[in-house]
Formats: structure tokens, sequence, C-alpha cells
């Protein structure tokens, strides 16, 4: 008995993805407030004792127009951060899901925490210098973007749960992975401000290491390699494949011709994954500043909403896939559609929104939006090969990772554009992305309801085709 839960605990991915999300979640707040604050007295040279006033829910005329004045400039400096790590990460989570294929998933998975808890660190030893610019503070993101970021953690994380499951259990698994990242995410952001106030900035950062820094150990002591030595050989004549050989068989993977619409089924599920993500993650870029600056909250404020919104996310994924999805075995395609309306409902009414209780109630309408990634992911682990399920996520995440490259900036264009006139534009334009993945999705559920039996593991023969046959795949056995 002792040795099963020991082999439990050996495949319980759920631990260290808590751990490594509390870790991201713990400093993403205080960074923002950090931005801001070094932008304003020693980029911009205002009185430090006024700067230290933003983000602290204080209400007069001075720091409202300190906010007008710090924001634009603060948010264009979150973006240049972003945008230099966002790109590399990309490129090198879409080689890092491809060669953990080849070479297992644990020394990847233990690589990417390594840089992450070094990233952490740094961060911490600059905020020891008070008057160091925050110029300083895109050195701190190179370790974590060399080794693929946190795009790379979480194909490393989605591979590893497929390792361990079949088709009929992945769907629960992944809604358990989706659950354990919102708790991370909700305990993360709520213990934000608190430690914060008791320990300062190198505090939290200090903090956000420790936290790392365990889910390194964890993974390097307890957790197995989930890919056997057979497995890996399997794939060994492509161990020496270039960069750009790597990323054309991935890319031909997921064009692929295979029987049925099945091809289409995985080309709609990764824009519609990537969509989604694109408007989650724009948003979360600026939602701080745009609460800092509309409706006055404080940095603590803010985490405790957001640790609201992420306790009922959790709520709701769990209602949605073991309630909807395995006990009343509502599909994956109409449990996915469920929670775009659910995301789109929300932006539009924290758009809308003129007092603190509108953006709550937002919060609530984004109750079924943790449904989303997990049911794509489990969608798309039924359609595609045992082998290709690694491939296929690291273009996911890529496609994720370059529209975020469009979408910071756009988001940072749209809101310093309109801070001064009208702050809550941005919310539209994000239900405007997610409207667009709901469209997709309608048309994914009319795909699935043509296909007469359920997705099978086979594929032609030919890699790739012409965009005019991506929807055209025929039943192979029709032919028969």
């Amino acid at each position: 008995m002792d040795r099963f839960k020991l082999e439990k605990f050996r495949t319980l991915i759920e631990i260290p993805s808590f751990l490594s999300l509390f870790s991201v979640m713990v400093q993403l707040p205080v960074f923002t407030n950090l931005v801001i604050y070094r932008t304003c007295y020693v980029t911009l040279g205002y009185d430090k004792s006024e700067c230290a006033l933003l983000g602290t829910g204080h209400k007069d005329n001075l720091t409202d127009n300190l906010t007008q004045l710090v924001e634009p400039d603060a948010n264009y400096l979150i973006l240049y951060i972003q945008l230099p790590s966002g790109f590399v990460s990309s490129l090198m989570g879409l080689y890092i899901g491809s060669w953990s294929d080849k070479n297992g998933r644990k020394p990847v998975l233990l690589l990417t925490l390594g840089a992450q808890a070094l990233a952490s660190a740094m961060t911490a030893f600059y905020c020891l210098f008070p008057n160091m610019s925050p110029w300083f503070l895109l050195a701190t993101c190179i370790p974590a973007m060399v080794t693929g970021g946190f795009a790379a953690m979480l194909t490393l994380y989605l591979s590893f749960i497929t390792d361990i499951t079949d088709e009929h259990t992945r769907g629960t698994r992944l809604g358990s992975f989706e659950i354990t990242f919102a708790l991370g995410s909700l305990l993360g952001t709520l213990a934000s401000s608190y430690i914060f106030k008791a320990i300062g900035y190198a505090g939290v950062f200090l903090v956000s290491t420790g936290f790392m820094l365990a889910a390194l150990c964890y993974t390097l002591f307890i957790m197995k390699e989930t890919l056997s030595q057979s497995q890996m050989e399997m794939l060994s004549d492509e161990h020496e494949q270039s960069f750009t050989q790597q990323l054309k068989s991935m890319t031909a993977c997921a064009l692929k011709r295979r029987p049925r619409y099945d091809r289409a089924l995985i080309l709609l599920c990764i824009v519609i994954t990537s969509l989604f993500v694109f408007a989650l993650l724009s948003d979360l870029g600026v939602v701080q500043l745009f609460l800092q600056t509309k409706f006055s909250w404080s940095m603590t404020q803010f985490t405790i909403f957001s640790s609201s919104k992420d306790f009922l996310s959790i709520i709701g994924t769990f209602v949605g896939i073991y309630g909807l999805h395995t006990k009343l075995a509502v599909t994956e395609s109409v449990m996915i559609l469920v929670g775009l309306i659910s995301s789109f409902s929300s932006a539009l009414v924290q758009g809308l929104a003129d007092v603190d209780a509108d953006i709550y109630f937002a919060g609530v309408l984004r109750f079924l939006s943790g449904c989303v990634n997990p049911m794509v992911r489990s969608l798309i682990s039924k359609v595609a090969q045992p082998d290709e399920i690694g491939k296929i996520f690291s273009v996911s995440v890529m496609c994720q990772s370059i529209l975020l490259l469009v979408g910071s900036p756009l988001f940072t264009e749209v809101y310093n554009e309109s801070l001064s006139t009208w702050p809550s534009l941005y919310n539209f334009v994000t239900a405007g992305i997610y409207f667009s993945a709901i469209i997709l999705t309608i048309i994914l559920i009319i795909i699935r309801v043509k296909s007469a039996e359920e997705p099978k593991f086979a594929v032609f023969q030919d890699e790739t085709a012409t965009p005019s046959e991506l929807f055209d795949d025929v039943n192979s056995n029709t032919n028969a």
C-alpha cells in the first residue's frame, strides 16, 4: 500500500504545477506596481513619497493626475519587457515540446523551473537597489526567456498528463490540472498584497523563488519520467534535426491529412485556444491598471477581486468538467462554446461597468471559462496519435505566444490612447476576440455533428495540404 501511494505521488504533476503557478502569481501584481513605482520617481523624476501612493487606493486629484502621467510610460516598459521574452519563449516552447518527446519530460522541466527560480531571485536582488532604473528589469527575464519560460513549462505539464492518461480519463485529468492551476493562481494572487505589506518588494520575489525551488525539488526527487526508453528511441532518428527541421516537422504534423474532418478539428482547436488565451492574457496585462485608473483600486482590492474570480473559476471548472462533461456526457465542443460565452459576457459587463459591483458581477459571469482549455486539449488528444500530441501542443503554445506578441502592443496602444477619454475601450476589443472564437466553435460543433464516427488514431501518408483542402478531408471508410 505504501508503495502504491508513493507511485501515485510520482505521477502527481498537480503538485509542482500548483507550486510553480503560485510562484508566478504571487509576484505578478507586485511586479506591475514595482514598474509603476520605479517609473514614477526614477525615470520621470516625480516625488518619491507621492509615487508611493500609486496603487494604494489613495484618492485625490494629485494621485489621479499622477496616475494619468505615469501609467503610459510604465505600460510601455511592461510591453518592452514582455515582447522579447514572448518572442524567444514562443520559439523555445515550440522546440522543447518535440525535444522532450525524444529525450524525456523531466530534464526539460527541471531546466525551465530552475530558470524561473533564477529570474525571481534576480528580481529580488534588483529590489535591493532603490534608485536603479526599471529598465534593468529587462535583464531579469533572460533566464526564463532562453529556456522557454512559462510557455515551455505549460507544454511539458500537458505532455506529462497525456503520457499518464488514456482518452477516457484525459478530460477529467486535464480538468483537475486546470483546477490546480486556478487554485495556485487564487492563493498566489490573494497572498501577494499581504506578503508585500509584510516584507516589501524584495520579500515577495524571494517567496516566489522559494516556491519555484520547491516545485523543482519535487520534480527532481519525487516525479518519475513518464516516457520509457523505447518510446524515446522511436523518434531517435529525428534527434539530430536542426531547429528549422523540427519546426517543419511539427508544422507538418499539425497540417497532416487525416480521416474524416480530423485535421480541421485539430486546426480549429489550435486557433480557438489561441484566441482564448490571447484575449485572457492580454486582458490580464492591463486590467490592474484599468481598475486603478477608473475605480481607484488599491493592489489589495485588486488581489482580492482576482482571487475571488479564481475561486469561482475553480468551482466552475469542477462543475463543468465533472458535472456536465463527465456525469452528463456533454461533449467537449459544447463545453468549449459554453466557456467562451461565459468569457464574452464577462468582458462586455466589465467594459460597461460604472461601479465596483459591476466588476464583481463580470467576475461571476466568467464562472465557466476554465472549461475551455482542458476541453480543447482533451479533444486534440482524442484526434491526434499519442506520439503527435507533444508536437501539436507545442504548435498550439507557439501560436498563443505569437498572438500575445501582437496582443501586448495592441492592448497597450488601445489602453494608452483611450486612457484619458474611455479607459474601458480595451474590454470591448477583448469581447470581440472572444466572439470570433465563439463563431469558430460553432463551426467546430457542426463538423463534429457531421462526423459519423468517433475519431480514431489514423492518418494519411501525405503530411501537408493546401488551405483549400484543410476542411475537405474524406472519410477513408467511404472508399473502402
